[in-house]
């Protein structure tokens, strides 16, 4: 017979937030309860919260508690509600499952459309028909305003119905704020400050991109500078599917001087990055006001990596900026004056030409100026 494994432990813990619901008609704060679970090590494994599934303005709303889930980093998960319930729409018609599958996928997309509905353009309290007649609708059954949006020329566009659950518009917008309002912001800055460093490099590992920049913020609002953290970050930089150095600069920056320094960061991604990530650490570095002198020799060393005008422009004006001219650094430009590429060569050569002469850079410069004579008379 086989034998029994005992589930995972999770805990169950609550924390207050005070937020506002952007549906609301009267943006007031309230206080609303996050329930969060956790692994047996205490991270952070999901949260939940219990919300009205409609703001009601009368006594004739049936209002029921839904439960809304959002993973560690926030985003919407599903819903819930509560055994026996349902939710409703116009004329208390209870949700369909067709219309629980087109909430869920409203609630779905973080980026819809009705986050730019106000809720005033749901909710009119009276209309005057073509008759005079007051048509009353808007308090009772607040989605009618949008079903008649033709008729009574209310501001609301009626594709929108094509974005909401059909007769359940004003619920349809007051769960998407819950699901994508505030809440999250809350969440991730729990996650943030309670995932354990695993759990962060495990994000920063991750194919989606949402996970490695959560991970790179929040290891550098944790200030996480060990070794083995900095080499991850370094080697998540160094991979191709994503331009990952700028959002992990700031962790980059901030790692001085704890573990491996920031000039062996710099070299080590000058030389293995792309041609974008070295562009970006060279406007870093043009940023610096003082740039240890011991630094440029390594940073020259670098030099054969870099494959367009600009890299090498940027790097001969940080020369220039900090008025270096060590011959070690030197000799490192002068290589360049064998590339193939005349723009970059006339770069460097005008660069060389204003430095201090001495006997090397004198027969390097006469060299190239009769290369070039010999490449004009060949053409």
């Amino acid at each position: 017979m086989a034998g029994c494994h005992a589930a995972p432990t999770v805990s169950i813990s609550s924390h207050p937030i005070t937020i506002t619901n952007s549906a609301a008609l009267k943006l007031d704060s309230t206080t609303k309860t996050l329930i969060i679970k956790k692994s047996q090590s205490g991270e952070p494994l999901e949260y939940a919260m219990d919300v009205r599934s409609v703001y009601c303005l009368d006594d004739e709303c049936e209002i029921i508690t839904v439960r809304l889930f959002w993973d560690p980093l926030g985003e919407y998960e599903r819903y819930e509600i509560p055994a026996g319930k349902n939710l409703t729409k116009n004329e208390h018609v209870r949700f369909s499952r067709a219309d629980h599958r087109a909430l869920h996928a409203l609630l779905q997309d973080s980026q819809s459309l009705v986050q730019y509905v106000q809720p005033d353009e749901l909710l009119k309290a009276e209309k005057e028909t073509a008759d005079d007649r007051p048509e009353q609708f808007a308090w009772r059954n607040p989605e009618y305003a949008l079903d008649r949006a033709d008729a009574l020329s209310i501001p609301t566009p009626v594709d929108l119905q094509s974005l909401v659950v059909p007769g359940a518009a004003y619920t349809s917008l007051t769960l998407w704020h819950w699901a994508h309002g505030e809440v999250p912001q809350h969440i991730r800055h729990i996650t943030r400050d309670t995932a354990s460093r695993d759990q962060l490099l495990q994000w920063l590992a991750d194919e989606n991109s949402h996970h490695v920049h959560f991970a790179l913020d929040a290891l550098a609002q944790r200030r996480l500078f060990d070794d083995a953290t900095i080499t991850a970050v370094l080697n998540r930089c160094k991979q191709r599917d994503g331009d990952w150095v700028p959002h992990a600069w700031p962790f980059l920056a901030g790692a001085t001087p704890h573990g491996p320094d920031r000039l062996a960061a710099y070299t080590t991604l000058l030389a293995e990055g792309t041609g974008p990530q070295r562009v970006f650490l060279l406007e870093k570095l043009t940023e610096e006001k003082e740039i240890p002198p011991h630094w440029f020799a390594a940073l020259a060393s670098c030099l054969n990596h870099f494959d367009s005008y600009y890299e090498i422009h940027l790097f001969l004006n940080l020369l220039s900026q900090h008025k270096v001219a060590t011959p070690q650094v030197i000799q490192a430009v002068i290589a360049l004056l064998d590339r193939p590429n005349r723009f970059i060569t006339r770069r460097v050569y005008t660069f060389l030409s204003e430095l201090p002469a001495t006997p090397e850079l004198t027969h390097a410069l006469t060299e190239y100026r009769t290369n070039q004579k010999e490449v004009r008379s060949t053409n």
